[in-house]
């Protein structure tokens, strides 16, 4: 037998996770997906506000794939393992299952980079062949120098589309009709009491409904503007400089509300956003959506779904010029004492 396995957060499953699989189980012939919803992914500490449990996660993918037929079977080997889920730990116990099989590895090129940060990434290409796929806004290589620089010298030859290992084993790269959506996309369209049936199979948003999966952020914070004046106050409490915040509800973006500062470096630029997480942690008890950028320090981004916070080195603010986007939105009026600060 083929069999590819397919991991992933699945936070929530939509769409575009079915597209892959169909479209991978027909391009390469396999005879059967196993999809392995993670427990704990080891290479994202970040916790966000919308992470929906592990057993929601497997529940979840158990009715979005049952959709696609009996060669799909959504195994909990990693939820029932707990701890950091180590794909070298899932294929010893897919061996165990299959003994006699062909294993292929289905990774998006998005992982495929970093794919030398995984434990025992070298045996993981011992133990299972690599299918990697595109992703939205991710290419996947066409020759020998397109590959990450850690695989180089790993690769006996590259035709077609297909890289020859020199111990054995092939890596093969599949183009995809990607469905341009994200699980966090999805997450924040459902937080904020969007409309979702375009991504998600009907059994999923009736599960994420009826098991308030993802709570609505309106019943943790009732006002967003005020939200947004307190976490001015609290970026100049850190000194950020040239604060200023965006009513956007009566122009086309991405949440209602922005707020915008800047640091003088680096190290002040994460310092700033990492403050004003705790901050809201602490009085909201919310965690970002998603957060980018605090490892660099030149761009931090915390999105609340409704609220999103830019906090910006001051010459990569200027590059970027982020508030022309806005023109046409209302300024808020910061408090007497936030003008203070801020001048």
């Amino acid at each position: 037998m083929k069999i590819g396995i397919f991991g992933g957060s699945f936070n929530p499953p939509h769409l575009g996770h079915l597209n892959a699989v169909s479209s991978v189980i027909k391009k390469m012939g396999l005879d059967k997906i196993l999809i392995v919803p993670t427990f704990q992914n080891p290479l994202k500490t970040e916790e966000l506000t919308s992470e929906a449990s592990p057993e929601n996660r497997l529940k979840m993918a158990q009715k979005a794939f049952q959709s696609l037929g009996t060669n799909f079977e959504v195994l909990p080997i990693e939820i029932e393992r707990q701890g950091p889920s180590y794909t070298i730990e899932t294929l010893k116990q897919v061996r165990d299952l299959y003994p006699k099989a062909q294993l292929f590895l289905i990774i998006g090129a998005d992982n495929f980079i970093s794919f030398d940060k995984w434990k025992d990434w070298k045996k993981i290409l011992n133990q299972s062949d690599l299918i990697v796929t595109t992703r939205p806004g991710w290419d996947i290589p066409f020759n020998h120098e397109g590959l990450p620089e850690s695989f180089r010298s790993l690769i006996s030859s590259f035709e077609f589309n297909v890289a020859e290992l020199k111990e054995g084993g092939q890596i093969h790269f599949l183009t995809l009709r990607d469905v341009a959506i994200s699980s966090t996309e999805i997450r924040r369209l459902l937080q904020i009491g969007k409309s979702t049936a375009q991504h998600l199979t009907l059994d999923v948003e009736n599960y994420i409904r009826d098991n308030d999966v993802y709570p609505l952020l309106t019943e943790k914070v009732d006002d967003y503007e005020r939200l947004t004046k307190e976490c001015c106050e609290w970026m100049l409490d850190r000194k950020a400089i040239n604060v200023r915040a965006f009513d956007l509800s009566q122009i086309e973006a991405l949440g209602d509300y922005a707020l915008i500062c800047s640091g003088t470096s680096t190290k002040h630029v994460s310092s700033i956003a990492e403050y004003i997480k705790q901050e809201i942690k602490k009085k909201y008890n919310i965690l970002p959506q998603a957060t980018e950028g605090m490892n660099e320090g030149k761009w931090v981004v915390l999105d609340y779904g409704i609220l999103i916070i830019h906090v910006f080195y001051e010459y990569v603010r200027q590059a970027y010029s982020l508030e022309k986007l806005w023109t046409g939105a209302l300024e808020v009026k910061l408090e007497s004492n936030s003008l203070e600060k801020n001048n």
